[in-house]
Formats: C-alpha cells, structure tokens, sequence
C-alpha cells in the first residue's frame, strides 16, 4: 500500500468520526464509505461507520450488518461487541443484547460501552435490580458518567425508590443541566408523585434540549392524557 493511500484513508477516517461526533452523520458516512473503499479490510473504518449508522434514526439494521462486518475482520476488540450488543437493543433484541454486552465485558470488564450496554439490557428486560447493580459497578468505574447515573436513577424509580432515585437526578441536573436524558428522569419522577406541571417542564426542556427524544414526548403524552379527562 502506498503512503498515498494510506494517507487518504487516514484523512477519510477521521473525518468520518468527526463529523459523526459532530451528528452530521449524511456527511460521516461518504467519508467513511470512501475510507473503506481505500482500505476494504481494515476493520475500524466499519467500526466507525456502525456507529454513524447506530445514532441514525432507521439505521439500525444497517448498523448491524457493518458492526459485523468489523467483527469478522478484528474479532478480537471488545468495543466492537459492545457497539453490536447497544444496536442488538435498539433492534429490541434485548436478551441478544445482554448476552452479547457480557462478551464484550468478558474481554475487557472496563469498556464503558460494553456496561452501559448491559444495564441498558436488564432495563429493556424490566430487570430492574440487576440494571442497578450494573450501573453501580459502571459509576465505580466512570465515577461521572452521565449514562449510568440516568440509568441508576431510572433503576431505582421503576423500584419505587423514589427519594433515591431523586437524589441521582437531582445531582445529575446539577452538574449537567443540559442533559436531556436526567431532564426526562425528573419529568418521569415527577408525574410518577402526581406533579403534573413539574412534568411536563421537565419534559418540555428535553424536547427543547433534543427534539427528537422519544422517551420525552411519551411522558408529555402521558401527563397529558393522565390529567385531562374526558
């Protein structure tokens, strides 16, 4: 290969993951499909591309075929597993998911990914003791990952914990306020102790903060619909 190519990969590639980075994934994508034309057996350009595909709303199959196409080339990368076990749930494979997650944790027991894939797992599952315990082991971990700590606050509501769960959100919003997520949690929290106006604020700036969240819209849905009636 000459250092041409090479250096056109290189440019291609990392300009794919910025842009992915970035959310311009149309964009991430030709750069990244051209990377691969490049070098067709190099496994992280497929990485980065299942990726662009993961966050890409109707993507998710796609997603699935490039993050095993990744595998079969470099199956030894624990990030690669965990990338597939996140868009396995998003396909709502959710055992597959878990299984796949805990693989990945098999290889390396600290890819973040890999955690937040399997507490994610257990919650899609409705496992809500376990997801606790794994977004426990991954905030031993990742002290400040906001991820885990939504995760463990979702945990700990869908147990009735409430006061517990609203001092995980509570110190979320403190240090990420912007976080659509924690937003949504305390929304959910919220309209769970009946205060719908609380709610449906909460919900409203996820939307603002993503408009696209799904989770937020079915919690203004469902204040709505649990406080009118007909």
């Amino acid at each position: 290969m000459s250092d041409e190519i090479a250096s056109s990969y290189q440019a291609n590639l990392q300009r794919g993951e910025l842009l992915r980075r970035q959310n311009r994934l149309p964009e991430a994508e030709s750069y990244l499909q051209r990377a691969i034309g490049e070098q067709p057996d190099n496994a992280e350009a497929y990485y980065q591309l299942a990726f662009t595909y993961c966050n890409w709303t109707g993507h998710s199959k796609k997603a699935l075929e490039v993050i095993d196409r990744a595998i079969s080339l470099d199956p030894s990368r624990a990030d690669f597993f965990a990338l597939r076990s996140w868009v396995l749930g998003n396909l709502n494979k959710h055992k597959e998911a878990l299984q796949v997650a805990e693989h990945g944790l098999g290889m390396n027991p600290h890819d973040l990914l890999a955690l937040n894939s399997r507490t994610r797992a257990y919650g899609l599952i409705a496992n809500w003791s376990k997801s606790e315990e794994s977004a426990l082991q991954t905030l031993s971990f990742y002290p400040r990952n906001e991820l885990a700590a939504n995760f463990l606050a979702q945990a700990l509501r869908q147990q009735g914990r409430m006061e517990e769960s609203h001092a995980v959100t509570a110190r979320l919003l403190a240090q990420v306020p912007d976080n659509p997520m924690a937003q949504c949690n305390a929304g959910w929290s919220a309209l769970q102790m009946g205060d719908h106006r609380s709610a449906n604020q909460f919900f409203m700036e996820a939307l603002r903060l993503d408009p696209g969240y799904d989770y937020a819209r079915q919690g203004l849905l469902h204040s709505f619909n649990s406080h009118v009636w007909i």
